[in-house]
């Protein structure tokens, strides 16, 4: 399988939760911010860039929920646990 194959929503997300935990954890803030270009998570401080990281990893797992909502719809399988 190419990397092309592999590119997907989740990967992405994946992909972009690690590159900014990275940045983070070797430079806290300023590591964090030197790797968001556009300026749209830009933090003040280490606790706001935290908050950021937190909150992309609370809609990753929203993603994995919303994904496993729509398989068990599509095959008919009931969470019976």
């Amino acid at each position: 399988m190419s990397n092309l194959e592999n590119i997907t929503v989740q990967s992405a997300l994946e992909e972009l939760y690690q590159i900014l935990s990275c940045a983070y954890d070797s430079d806290g803030v300023f590591g964090f911010n030197s790797v968001t270009i556009t300026g749209n998570w830009y933090a003040e401080t280490d606790e706001e860039a935290e908050q950021i990281l937190e909150a992309l990893d609370a809609r990753i797992d929203e993603f994995y929920a919303q994904q496993l909502e729509v398989f068990r719809e599509k095959w008919g399988v009931k969470n019976d646990c």
